[in-house]
């Protein structure tokens, strides 16, 4: 297995300038110290003249109403003190510095921790990728296989559909035969209706004139019998007119 091994934090020196802001921190904080050692050292150096100073005075003086010895007891514990803090401002440094290191220290052991903790979901994040892929190789198989699937129904239903296709073209090509008949023997039909029609019109037209000519001759022999009946009246008036002439 590639599963990631934790490493020693402490197999590596332990550089400061591998944290450049905490290292330049000291040097602020050293620098700061030694500037106050100076000023400590001049104080005291300052102090000291003074010390001399008011020995000499002292001195000097021979004052009787208070003893030489307690003002230079007092100097000394002052320079005791003093020195005792130049001391501990010396020292000041070099526990920040172990502070420093052992923060550093620690900061490189959390480090090494998250690098460790990085290493080990990368590698679950391989892991589940290579899960991912093949489940994903999978559900491609499985959806080239479904889509087989279905292209070769569809491709069966397309034959299936061709077919009935076919066959309907085959009964639309026989209607249309059957059409084309029954046009023709519709056409050859209204050739003998028209033929007929012509037949009766003429016909009509025949029997309309000899009609007319009928008429005409009915009308003349009507006139022919009105001109009779007037002239058997006529006749008949004249044998009454006779007949009473007679008697």
């Amino acid at each position: 297995s590639n599963a990631p091994t934790q490493t020693d934090p402490l197999s590596k020196e332990q550089e400061p300038d591998q944290n450049p802001e905490k290292f330049q921190d000291l040097l602020n904080l050293l620098e700061e110290r030694d500037w106050l050692i100076e000023q400590l050292q001049a104080s005291v150096k300052s102090q000291e003249a003074l010390i001399d100073q008011l020995r000499y005075s002292g001195a000097g003086q021979g004052s009787g109403d208070q003893p030489s010895a307690d003002p230079d007891r007092q100097l000394s514990s002052l320079i005791a003190q003093r020195e005792m803090d130049l001391q501990a401002l010396e020292q000041d440094p070099v526990r920040e510095k172990r502070k420093y290191d052992r923060h550093l220290k620690e900061m490189h052991d959390v480090m090494a921790e998250k690098d460790f903790q990085l290493a080990e979901c990368e590698f679950k994040v391989k892991e589940q990728e290579a899960a991912i892929l093949k489940l994903n190789c999978k559900i491609h198989e499985k959806d080239i296989k479904q889509w087989t699937d279905t292209i070769g129904q569809l491709q069966a239903c397309l034959l299936e559909k061709e077919k009935e296709l076919l066959t309907l073209n085959n009964l639309l090509f026989s209607h249309e035969d059957t059409i084309h008949t029954l046009e023709n023997e519709l056409a050859n039909e209204k050739i003998k209706y028209d033929s007929k029609t012509k037949e009766l019109q003429d016909a009509l037209e025949q029997s309309n004139e000899e009609m007319a000519e009928k008429d005409f001759l009915l009308t003349e022999k009507e006139i022919n019998l009105k001109e009779l009946e007037a002239a058997v009246k006529t006749f008949n008036c004249t044998l009454q007119e006779k007949d009473q002439l007679l008697q």
